[in-house]
């Protein structure tokens, strides 16, 4: 993936299997590299998901080698050239969680790399379009705050079987059609996601079927918990429950399950 975005920059996000990428990718003349991606949202959270996993260090698990940092620092470099928030905020979710439940060297060791590492970005911060993003993210909360009213109307009138999967623009043509995005030529396309996955699964599946849906993901992580309670060593699956805390915490304004290797790294 890493080498996917590497190629871009040399010759440019035509290098791609797809003919049309998402209108994302290009930001006021900007460029936020979608890797083997369509989408620069999915890339960095695909890229944000499997960054954990470099930092593991199978033989001893709280304490990762250098190497291990090597990778992760190149796969940061990755997650900010996508320039994707969401995929960002979900990524400091996920070490935010390992550096408070890893114990041994990794915490201290963390949180200098984390310091030096985020002193160089900030240094370069200008020539990245990640934290010039972060300077309008009021007006993007804003955006999708009334997206997220209007969806939430919708399950309202149909929580208990939803509307019908993969339904929710066909829906908002007939019965929401204050649900839609002014695109060039100024013509209307009706949203086919609310832009966050939770309202999503409650809009199209109902309340119970998404209970159940989320008791699935969680159930392995709850069980990993209950071990630690009980004082087992559990430290190694701590590096493959913050993929899940990325995915969770980018979710909120982020529908990522319409990509089949977001799926696969979140069931794996």
């Amino acid at each position: 993936a890493i080498a996917f975005i590497l190629i871009q920059m040399l010759v440019g996000v035509e290098f791609s299997f797809y003919k049309e990428l998402n209108q994302n990718v290009f930001d006021n003349g900007k460029i936020r590299y979608p890797g083997f991606f369509m989408d620069s949202q999915m890339s960095g959270l695909f890229l944000a998901m499997l960054s954990f996993l470099f930092l593991l260090n199978v033989k001893k698990a709280n304490h990762p080698t250098v190497k291990n940092y090597l990778y992760f620092a190149f796969i940061i470099v990755a997650i900010i050239l996508a320039g994707s928030r969401s995929a960002m905020l979900g990524f400091g979710a996920g070490l935010l969680f390992l550096i408070i439940l890893v114990g041994g060297n990794f915490r201290t060791t963390a949180l200098v790399y984390g310091l030096f590492i985020g002193a160089v970005i900030l240094y370069f911060a200008d020539s990245f379009v990640l934290f010039k993003r972060f300077g309008g993210i009021d007006e993007s909360i804003n955006f999708r705050a009334s997206i997220w009213d209007g969806a939430l109307e919708i399950f309202k009138k149909n929580y208990v079987l939803g509307i019908g999967i993969n339904n929710y623009q066909a829906y908002a043509k007939l019965h929401s059609q204050d649900q839609f995005l002014l695109v060039d030529n100024d013509e209307y396309m009706y949203l086919d996601s609310p832009e966050n996955g939770y309202l999503t699964f409650l809009t199209e599946f109902g309340l119970f079927a998404t209970i159940i849906l989320f008791l699935l993901i969680l159930s392995p992580v709850l069980n990993v918990f209950y071990h630690f309670i009980k004082g087992k060593k559990v430290t190694v699956s701590f590096f493959f429950i913050a993929p899940i805390v990325c995915w969770l915490l980018s979710f909120t304004s982020l529908y990522t399950l319409s990509d089949s290797r977001i799926i696969i790294v979140l069931c794996s």
